[in-house]
């Protein structure tokens, strides 16, 4: 009893000095304590970059609570799939991803060939015979580049949806390269071009890569680039 009047007691000061006292909070401990420790996070980064690198999949087949899930299961040996069953969830998997990634193909061709249908009927657009579109921003007064010269360039690329892929812009130096080393996109504007000059280029798909997947840009897509010519080599 004389503990319990004790305690009460304790409470009616702690209110009386204005509310409850906080214990302090235990920190967390740090994640990596150890090399073994950074070895098991990359894992798992790599695992998520690999899972990222296809859109296709990652948009329409991955929920992050389901597998994690999995992942969890698989290592207390108590996955809810078999391996065989698995086998047979992949192969239909492989099919239907074929079938969405042409789908999307075919969607994405229609959007960029709508944009640049739209873009050239824009004030200042010149259209070439090949379909590169341009306008010239800066028109410069130096020389122009032929196939065979290098040239150094300042210059930034996105895709129709602004999304910045490349910029030299953004690592803060120039970069030097030949003419005829680059995509077709590229080695016709720049003989347009002076030195000094600073054009926005719009290629299409196939005066860029094409049906390929390189990093951030889709198969199919149309390039924007800035360019600005600095000199010629």
């Amino acid at each position: 009893m004389k503990k319990l009047v004790l305690a009460g007691a304790a409470a009616i000061a702690l209110a009386s000095c204005g509310g409850t006292k906080k214990l302090p909070e235990t920190p967390e401990p740090p994640l990596f304590q150890s090399f073994q420790d950074s070895v098991a996070y990359y894992m798992g980064v790599s695992i998520a970059e690999n899972i990222k690198k296809d859109k296709a999949t990652y948009e329409n087949y991955f929920d992050k609570k389901v597998f994690l899930t999995g992942f969890q299961e698989a290592l207390k040996d108590s996955a809810q799939i078999s391996e065989k069953e698995g086998r047979q969830v992949m192969t239909r998997y492989s099919r239907e991803l074929l079938e969405l990634q042409e789908k999307l193909k075919e969607e994405r061709i229609a959007a960029q060939k709508a944009f640049l249908e739209e873009n050239a009927s824009k004030d200042g657009i010149i259209t070439t015979e090949s379909g590169l579109q341009y306008e010239i921003i800066t028109a410069g007064t130096g020389a122009s580049p032929e196939a065979s010269d290098r040239v150094e360039v300042h210059y930034e690329g996105t895709l129709t949806d602004g999304t910045v892929f490349d910029s030299s812009y953004e690592r803060g130096e120039s970069i030097t390269f030949g003419v005829g080393q680059v995509i077709a996109g590229w080695t016709e504007v720049l003989q347009l071009m002076k030195e000094g000059a600073k054009y926005r280029a719009y290629i299409p798909a196939d005066l860029a890569y094409g049906d390929r997947d390189i990093g951030e840009i889709p198969p199919g897509s149309t390039l924007i680039f800035d360019i600005e010519l600095i000199k010629v080599k």
